[in-house]
């Protein structure tokens, strides 16, 4: 039986929009059931309006998958015609040596067309605003940023794409702690005004269409049954409906950061394949090396959204580094 997954998509640790039929959809979520913890771990939250019978318990469950990026370098999370949003990678102490999220930016077209962005390190959880430290509140050209009053979430309001005067991404940037160390965590709450061909590590999954369906076959020189709850999933495309990729995945439940997800978990620690076995390829379109930026200012990568045929040269000696910090 084949069942549509609503597409649903979150930024650097965390996702909670939904969309069904084409059109984005703002949903509660709980937070701790919709996370990207640890190395970079990213969940796409699947609603519970879909047809689970053959998984009962499975209603709160995700597609997740892992993009650990390399030390030191920037990739890009979601790239659309008025944003761009930039995580960069650094090296953790953890036995696993995998990477965490450190730095965060958010470039974005503000209502009267000037281009902003909002940076976050997550040391002191420091945020800055076109290049100044933020001061109390920022609320300007339809973007606001705000943080809590104890100062270790960043609230990020920007203006939408699509149409003037109403509200676009709403973002969530926590500075919260990872297997001990400091990571940031970011959570989309709410988007409108977005376009099918968004892109990104995880603006891919906006706004598109996903089918899963049992899978019993071949996987890994082993031959899979019901029991070993595998599934396929079909990415298709937003206008002629076509698949356009499939992977497979495993249902488990997976534990991260001290907190049981119910997964379909899909891909290598980089989001490619697992095998090559017929049907399974990458969960992301390319490999991730193909959504690495120069700095956290860039907006340039191979799926690059942002100002086609445009650019943003506000910042662009502000981060000549990697990791300005």
């Amino acid at each position: 039986m084949t069942t549509f997954l609503p597409t649903v998509t979150v930024v650097i640790l965390s996702v909670l929009v939904v969309c069904n039929n084409s059109e984005l959809v703002p949903i509660d979520y709980d937070v701790d059931k919709a996370d990207v913890m640890g190395d970079a771990v990213f969940t796409v939250p699947l609603p519970s309006d879909n047809d689970y019978s053959d998984q009962p318990d499975f209603t709160d469950g995700a597609l997740c998958y892992e993009v650990q990026g390399k030390t030191g370098y920037t990739y890009n999370l979601i790239s659309d015609q008025c944003v761009t949003v930039n995580s960069f990678y650094n090296k953790t102490t953890m036995e696993s040596r995998a990477n965490l999220i450190k730095a965060i930016s958010v470039i974005v077209d503000g209502e009267g067309g000037e281009c902003h962005r909002v940076k976050v390190k997550r040391h002191h959880c420091h945020v800055y605003v076109d290049g100044n430290p933020l001061n109390g509140t920022f609320d300007s050209d339809g973007i606001r940023v705000q943080a809590s009053n104890h100062g270790n979430k960043i609230f990020v309001s920007l203006p939408n794409c699509l149409e003037d005067g109403l509200p676009g991404m709403t973002l969530t940037i926590s500075c919260s702690q990872a297997e001990g160390e400091e990571a940031l965590e970011l959570q989309v709450t709410y988007v409108d005004g977005v376009r099918s061909t968004s892109h990104g590590l995880l603006g891919q999954f906006w706004n598109i269409n996903m089918t899963k369906e049992p899978y019993v076959g071949p996987y890994r020189g082993h031959q899979m049954s019901a029991e070993d709850k595998m599934y396929k999933v079909k990415i298709l495309d937003p206008v002629k409906g076509d698949v356009v990729r499939s992977f497979l995945t495993e249902l488990e439940q997976i534990q991260w950061d001290g907190k049981e997800l119910p997964c379909l978990y899909a891909g290598s620690s980089q989001a490619s394949s697992t095998s090559k076995d017929p049907g399974n390829g990458n969960v992301i379109e390319g490999k991730y090396s193909d959504y690495q930026v120069e700095h956290l200012s860039s907006v340039n990568f191979k799926y690059r959204k942002y100002r086609e045929g445009g650019e943003c040269g506000k910042f662009d000696n502000d981060d000549n580094r990697p990791y300005n910090g």
